[in-house]
Order: structure tokens, then sequence, then C-alpha cells
């Protein structure tokens, strides 16, 4: 069977409670950046073997027959697209301010950004989350204690290989620009990419301040160990000297 017959879906179980989707994805002409959605089956009090889902990724058949298997859908982040709101409609939809004048068919059940920043979504606190308010992508970043996994969305760029999102696929995972294939911690492109994060310099303290060891991002590739380290690698400049 020739690649172009298949899905160009990859399916990975980083742990028996985190699965990620990925698959190929041009930001623009000549940069593939891949993207990826991540569920994580909850543990904790009410919400034990619910599903928590950032939803950054086409979604199909092959997607929600693998987020069933690790149970019920209870939260839905930032779908990109109504497929994963069908799929999962008993699911709580969160979203940032701005989502709901791009999807005003969709009912948000929390923004942030309107709704009051004390109200709880209901998977805190085994899910922490920063939002970069002043990031021009106005992300989020979430931390899942059990696991020490950090899950974010553009800006976690800090290791841009995308050779898994490309491996069932023709597609380059190369970039036609040379500099974006150098989007690694320490380097100088990095650096100043990293830049466009600088007015969220709180923000960026509050993950680092997190103790995590995984980051699984939407754009760019897993790392499954030393994730703190690579932030700080990024972000040295805006973080207390270590």
């Amino acid at each position: 069977m020739s690649k172009q017959s298949m899905s160009d879906l990859v399916v990975r179980s980083l742990t028996p409670s985190i699965t990620i989707f990925s698959r190929p994805f041009l930001r623009f002409p000549g940069v593939p950046i891949g993207s990826r959605s991540t569920a994580i089956r909850l543990e904790q009090g009410e919400n034990k073997d619910k599903v928590w889902v950032l939803a950054s990724s086409q979604c199909d058949d092959e997607v929600i027959e693998n987020i069933k298997k690790l149970g019920q859908v209870k939260y839905l982040v930032a779908p990109d697209t109504e497929q994963y709101i069908d799929a999962f409609p008993d699911a709580k939809v969160i979203g940032v301010d701005g989502v709901q004048t791009k999807m005003n068919d969709v009912k948000f059940d929390y923004i942030y950004g309107k709704n009051d920043a004390q109200e709880k979504v209901g998977y805190e606190p085994e899910l922490q989350v920063v939002w970069f308010d002043k990031y021009i992508n106005r992300d989020l970043a979430f931390f899942h204690q059990p696991t020490k996994t950090l899950v974010g969305h553009a800006y976690y760029h800090i290791n841009d290989a995308n050779m898994v999102k490309y491996s069932k696929t023709d597609a380059s995972p190369a970039p036609w620009f040379p500099f974006v294939g150098n989007l690694r911690p320490g380097t100088l492109t990095h650096r100043i990419a990293a830049m466009s994060m600088s007015k969220n310099e709180a923000e960026i303290k509050q993950v680092y301040d997190w103790d995590f060891e995984r980051i699984i991002m939407s754009h760019g590739d897993v790392i499954e160990s030393n994730g703190r380290k690579a932030w700080y690698d990024v972000f040295s400049r805006y973080l207390p000297k270590s």
C-alpha cells in the first residue's frame, strides 16, 4: 500500500493515560510544522476516568475511536473545528477570548478572558493552566501534575523535528526556509523567535515554576525528559539565573 493511500495520522500512547494524535500541517506554504492533539485520562475526584482533550489537529473517525478508548470526553479545549464538538457533544467546550467570534455557532462553557479569573473550569488542580494573554495567538499552557507533563500550543517550537508527524506521508517535513529548521533550544533563531513572548514574562515564569519533565507541543516534536531545562534554554532571558 502506498503512503498516499494510507491515513496520515500517527497515534502514540505516551503513558497509559496520555495519547497523542499527530499529522502533517502547513502553517504557511513551505513551513511544515505539523499538528497534534492530546488526550489525557484524568485520575482525580469527580473527573476520574474522564478525558480531557486539547484539540489542535484535524478530527476524523480514527481520532474519535482512539480517544473513546481512553474514556468519556468531559473537557474539550480550543477545538479548531466543530468536528470535535459534534463527536463529543456532552463535553464542556473551553476556549480563549476571541474564539467565540470565529466559531459563533458554538456554545462555549468557559472562555479564558471572559469568565471570572477565579472561576474554575473543573479540571483543576490535576491540570493547572497559564494563559498567555499578550501573545499574538493568546495560547494556553497546561500542566498535568500526575505525569509531570506540559501541554501547549504553537509557541512550544522548542524542538521542531516533525519526522513523526510526516512519517506516514510522502510530504517532506523539511522547511523551504533554512532558519525555520533551526528552532531548537539555545540557537540564535530560537532566542529571536522567543522574543514574541516577551510581554508575557510573568506567565513564562509561572510555567517554569511547574515541575514538568515532558513537553507535548501542538507543533514541533515531543520532549520526553528534561523539559523544564528546555524551557529555560529558550526563555532564560526572562527567568532567574539557574
